[in-house]
């Protein structure tokens, strides 16, 4: 399970905690069914150790100083003030400051966001986390993934070499490794119950990355081109759609007002993922808008014809961050109260997979190999 605790203003949800339960009793697919062993995978848990918010290293190193620390009292009372000034137009800030306040309250007394910062979690700035990420992206993302179908039957997850790589596949699910533009030719009529997209928006630091030529760049999209995907044609009657989106305000208007329209569907609601660390703090200051916040945003449109079992707005979804950009919380429990029994689910620009689901992207693959996760060998039958 990922939730944590609920109540009427969102979720607390432990993403680690949901890869670990998916793949507890994992088969080799070359394993002969009269000597067949499992074993358990568990992600690197460096990946979600988000001890301390955000910052740069000099901005780190400066924390611990007498001269920052009254300076970054002042200005945190200037910046609570700005907050403050600004609840009565832009009741976003408040509404996702309030939730906040009340989830994390209730996941610590479930024994949550317990960890305690010292100093020395100030001068390492989230160092073990950020190797983890730089290995990743230096290991795994170095060279492009194949394009290549498949997928599980099994009601058990399993390990499956693909082209020399080892990767662990959920069970009941499928995957296209592809560009998103040419999925209509494998998915032709498929229906599905809920369409999830994380679209590989055009920003600074992606764009910066392949300036300077490194690797772990995404292919970046227009925001017309994505529009233009045949989402509507994969959607079943009654059908659910979440769009993952910056806080751009372009990029919200985009899917709102010609996305959504497009596709046949109206936006219902918008609801928010709070990054946080591991004592429940954001991983960085709220800010007036339009400044940097400590949240990105869910975009959910229905099929025009829905009218029961709406998702309710402004909802929040707190979690700790994994180091990986763009790694993405799961939101597969969460949908449960608005969807069918036994869904169907498509991801599309997936960067893992999930059980149950279809999932489509270039680099759907990219976090199911072995090398982000430790195997331990639970028996042999």
């Amino acid at each position: 399970m990922s939730i944590i605790c609920e109540s009427s203003k969102g979720w607390v949800i432990d993403h680690a905690n949901f890869i670990n339960s998916v793949y507890l009793n994992v088969d080799s697919e070359t394993n002969h069914e009269s000597n067949r062993s499992s074993n358990s995978f568990v992600l690197n848990e460096h990946l979600f150790e988000i001890v301390t918010p955000f910052l740069f290293d000099l901005e780190a190193s400066s924390v611990l100083s007498p001269i920052s620390k009254k300076r970054k009292k002042n200005e945190r009372k200037k910046h609570l003030s700005d907050i403050n000034s600004i609840c009565g137009t832009h009741s976003e800030v408040t509404t996702v400051k309030s939730a906040l306040t009340e989830l994390v309250a209730l996941a610590q007394e479930k024994g949550h966001f317990k960890v305690k910062i010292g100093n020395e979690d100030y001068t390492s700035n989230n160092e073990t986390a950020r190797q983890c990420s730089m290995s990743f992206f230096n290991d795994i993302c170095q060279e492009k993934l194949p394009k290549c179908n498949g997928g599980n039957t099994f009601e058990k997850p399993v390990l499956a070499n693909i082209y020399g790589e080892h990767y662990l596949i959920p069970n009941t699910s499928r995957f296209y490794c592809c560009d998103i533009r040419e999925l209509h030719l494998s998915l032709e009529k498929s229906q599905f119950d809920f369409v999830l997209l994380d679209p590989p928006w055009w920003n600074k630091y992606i764009r910066r990355r392949k300036m300077k030529q490194e690797t772990g760049g995404y292919n970046m999209m227009y925001n017309e081109e994505v529009g233009s995907l045949p989402v509507g044609d994969w959607l079943a009657a009654d059908a659910l759609v979440g769009v993952w989106c910056t806080n751009c305000a372009r990029h919200e208007k985009d899917v709102i007002s010609h996305w959504f329209p497009k596709w046949g569907l109206r936006h219902v609601s918008t609801w928010f993922w709070v990054k946080v660390t591991m004592s429940g703090v954001p991983v960085c200051q709220f800010s007036p808008p339009p400044g940097k916040q400590p949240y990105e945003r869910v975009l959910l449109g229905v099929a025009a014809a829905r009218i029961d079992r709406l998702p309710p707005d402004s909802r929040c979804i707190i979690s700790v961050p994994s180091a990986i950009h763009s790694h993405k919380p799961p939101l597969s429990e969460i949908m449960k109260s608005y969807l069918p029994h036994k869904p169907r689910c498509l991801e599309l620009f997936a960067r893992y997979l999930q059980p149950h689901w279809v999932s489509a992207g270039d680099q759907v693959l990219a976090l199911q190999n072995t090398k982000l996760y430790k195997q331990i060998q639970l028996s042999a039958s």
